[in-house]
């Protein structure tokens, strides 16, 4: 962490990933989740997406709420592995319960109350969703971005992200 963080020594990711994969290996799900995190960014180390999927894997297994987040989007985007939106939401799922705010948002809920969402705003959320992944049926962003508006112009907070998203990428 000393050389991740640059405290008391100067900031070196590839020596900090070196300890950082010695204490993953030993079970620390912290150390799993920042090993996940450099392979997945290439800090460090070379970039690897099926290293950063073991390694999310192996710390989301022991309820790392980051870990869960990433290896569900991970999941879901087929970064690195086959796309499986099953266990892409099962993991996200994992993630919001533990009160993961953006993993509540791509599962179309509330991140500020209890997760729970007006029947509608739900389906409008989950029709975008399904359409910009591409889940059951080829990617169409035009009616991503129809459905999110209309979420949008329902007052519906997380459409309103997925909006900005659509316009970023």
């Amino acid at each position: 962490a000393m050389y991740y963080q640059g405290d008391a020594v100067p900031q070196d990711m590839s020596e900090a990933a070196v300890w950082l994969e010695k204490a993953a290996e030993q079970g620390h799900a912290n150390a799993q989740y920042n090993v996940g995190h450099l392979y997945y960014e290439g800090k460090g180390v070379t970039e690897n997406w099926p290293k950063a999927e073991k390694w999310f894997r192996k710390a989301a297994e022991q309820a790392d709420v980051k870990a869960q987040y990433n290896l569900g989007v991970m999941l879901g985007r087929g970064e690195g592995v086959k796309k499986d939106f099953k266990q892409a939401e099962d993991w996200l799922k994992q993630a919001a319960s533990q009160g993961h705010r953006e993993a509540k948002r791509l599962l179309g809920m509330d991140p500020d109350n209890s997760g729970t969402l007006p029947p509608a705003a739900s389906h409008l959320m989950a029709s975008g969703l399904a359409q910009y992944f591409g889940i059951d049926q080829r990617i169409n962003f035009t009616s991503a971005v129809d459905c999110f508006r209309r979420g949008m112009n329902a007052g519906h907070g997380p459409s309103v992200v997925f909006l900005g998203i659509c316009y970023l990428y």
